[in-house]
This record gives C-alpha cells, structure tokens and sequence, in this order.
C-alpha cells in the first residue's frame, strides 16, 4: 500500500512492507535517477552508503537496549565480504536488512542483506550481502566504550555467532600478521592501453557537515561511496569499457575522519584476471 501528502513538487511516500524473519528492516527508499552510475544501473557507492546507514541504525539500537549515564554513539571500523550479487535499477525499492550477529568486549558485528523491488510487478531480488563491525564511541569523542554481550537464542543465531567469533579472530590475526601489498608493477598492460600507472586516481574532498550522521565524525558511508567513485574511475581507465564493482574484500577504518578535513582518496591497480582486476583504494587526511 501507498499513500501521499503534500504538493504535486513535494511528495512522502509511506510503504507497507512485509519484513523477514531473518532479519529487521533498517533502511529503505526508492532508486532515483541521482542514484544512477554511468552506465544507468545504481552506483555501487549508493548501495554501501544505504548499507552503513542501516548498520549504523542497528549498532545505535543495540547500544541503547543497554542504560549509560552518557549517551553513547557508533562508529564504522571495518567491512568484508561485501557481493555484488545482481545490479540494482533505477526505479527499484532497496531495502535493507541487518541483523547483530556477533560481539567482542569492543565491537559489534552486523550481516545485512540488500533486496531490490519492482514495485510495478512484485518481484525481490537479493542483490548484495555483508558484514560490518562497528564500535562504541562514547565521550570525550572517540573515546571507545564497551559492547553489551549479544545472546543468542536460536541454532541459527549460535550458529552466526560462532561464524562471528571466528572472523574477529581472523581479522586480529591479520592486524598482527599484515601482508605485503602487491606492487603495481606486476600488473599485465592492456594491449595498445594506458599503462597501469597511468591509471591511479586521487581524488580530494573536503568533508562537510552534511557527510556525518550526527556529530562531528564522517558516516563510514560516505567515505566508501568516494572509495567506489575513485576505484570505478581506475577501472574505467584500465578497461576502457564498462565496468561494476563485484566485490570488496575487505575495508578497514583505522582513523576517524571528521567534519572540515581534506580527504585525499587515492586508487591504483593491483591485480587482474582474466574477467576481473583489483583495485587498491588509501583514504588519507
């Protein structure tokens, strides 16, 4: 069902929406033209801003289940796993499901699923699938804060957590153990192409008040949709054809970014396939 207020210029639409079991409906809206890449479809970076925005929404939820003499924000630290499935199209529904599925002492875990529907026939396509971790943020800013142990209470939520605990210990292996990164010089040129270091991009942003979600530090979102813009324009560039992010691997924030810095975001090639290249992506402030 839908209905309609306002004038004909200014329009808020109201949907009923049956919501799964597998998780609670953080964030949902209609694709607009402005949403649109290049080549028609949503923009990847759209889709990772409504993503952090519904993770954002269920670590906030979360934290306030528990009392605090002061309230206590969240803030993005890393992604993984983050698929592509299918495109999204301008028109479609995009809703947002995120669920908490696993905690440390300092941070929260938070799969998300993305739907796609045709509002005109019905039809719902799972489009994108991940996980975020978030931490606590609490006063004076930034300062890091304790997570309320999660408790599951189904096989399939033990089951999540379980996976959760094993991808925080992954993920502090690796900050441990970093790997080396790959340099650019292995990769392959593109016949009668631009060489691969012609190919790196920065671009340079100044942060505005309309960039965070409140406060004083820059929404994770934003900062991954610039990512996205930077790397899609290396794989323009490299390819010279059209071009979609599949996948990201995995994305970590090791600095907050605050409202009035100058973010510099720089993307270079580092590896291809034969259907596929990847792209290295540095924020720096």
């Amino acid at each position: 069902n839908a209905e309609y207020m306002g004038t004909l210029s200014e329009c808020l639409f109201f949907f009923a929406i049956s919501m799964p079991e597998t998780g609670v409906l953080s964030t949902a809206r209609v694709m607009l033209p402005d949403d649109a890449n290049v080549y028609g479809n949503v923009h990847g970076g759209t889709i990772l801003k409504l993503i952090e925005q519904a993770g954002y929404v269920v670590a906030c939820r979360y934290l306030a289940q528990e009392q605090r003499s002061e309230a206590v924000g969240s803030a993005l630290v890393h992604l993984s796993q983050m698929n592509f499935h299918q495109p999204m199209y301008i028109g479609e529904f995009a809703k947002v499901y995120a669920r908490p599925t696993y905690t440390s002492k300092r941070s929260l875990e938070v799969h998300a699923d993305v739907w796609a529907e045709n509002l005109r026939t019905g039809e719902n396509r799972k489009t994108n699938s991940v996980f975020l971790v978030y931490v606590a943020l609490g006063h004076p800013a930034g300062t890091v804060c304790s997570f309320p142990p999660l408790t599951p209470s189904t096989a399939e939520e033990e089951a999540a957590f379980a996976a959760g605990e094993q991808r925080y210990k992954s993920r502090k292996e690796r900050r441990d153990d970093p790997a080396s990164p790959i340099e650019i010089s292995e990769i392959p040129e593109v016949a009668d192409g631009p060489a691969p270091s012609d190919c790196a991009v920065t671009l340079v942003l100044p942060m505005l008040p309309g960039d965070a979600w409140g406060g004083e530090f820059v929404a994770g979102g934003v900062i991954m949709k610039h990512m996205d813009n930077a790397a899609g324009c290396v794989a323009a560039k490299y390819c010279r054809t059209n071009v979609v992010t599949a996948q990201i691997e995995a994305l970590d924030m090791k600095h907050p970014v605050r409202v009035g810095d100058l973010v510099h975001v720089s993307a270079a090639p580092v590896f291809t396939s034969a259907k596929s290249l990847d792209i290295e992506v540095v924020v720096e402030v």
